[in-house]
């Protein structure tokens, strides 16, 4: 259980809650926690800070922001003069991490058409295979005018866009 002790066991029974519900996504538990912490701090963490809150050890920790980096949710820097890694969540993480990713689409796309010529097009697996490429088509396609659509939802009234840029923090 979380040593967030200062949030309460609201905030612990949420933590785990958020934390399962990501792991029937496929998230590795221990990355959506140091996730879900991530997103409602007020600053960036070191590892050995993230370590303490969530009661884990190194490894869990380095294994859980190893994972969260290689998906593009998470950000890491250093302080200017300091050895140890920060890390935060952006702002707008969710889009960021959509907007990174749209390489898969195209991807998953390219894989799923090779799977019709491998197994031929005129086959009922073939024909899945298609189908199910056909979709990341359309997504690739779609997905120019979700981001639009989403940044002109998130522009106020200074004209500033949804990348406000998330900043370590101390």
């Amino acid at each position: 259980m979380s040593r967030i002790n200062e949030r309460g066991a609201e905030f612990d029974r949420f933590l785990e809650r958020f934390a399962r519900h990501m792991g029937d996504l496929g998230m590795p538990r221990m990355a959506a926690r140091v996730l879900i912490v991530l997103l409602v701090a007020d600053r960036s963490r070191t590892a050995a800070e993230l370590g303490e809150e969530l009661g884990a050890s190194a490894a869990a920790i380095s294994g859980a922001v190893g994972y969260l980096g290689r998906l593009g949710i998470l950000e890491r820097g250093r302080e200017p003069g300091q050895r140890r890694d920060r890390y935060w969540v952006d702002e707008n993480v969710w889009y960021l991490t959509l907007v990174r990713r749209t390489d898969l689409l195209r991807q998953f796309e390219d894989i799923l058409n090779e799977g019709v010529r491998v197994v031929g097009g005129d086959t009922r697996a073939g024909g899945r295979l298609r189908e199910s490429a056909r979709f990341y088509e359309f997504l690739r396609g779609q997905l120019p005018l979700l981001t639009r659509k989403w940044q002109e939802t998130q522009t106020g009234p200074t004209g500033a866009g949804p990348h406000g840029g998330t900043s370590p923090g101390a």
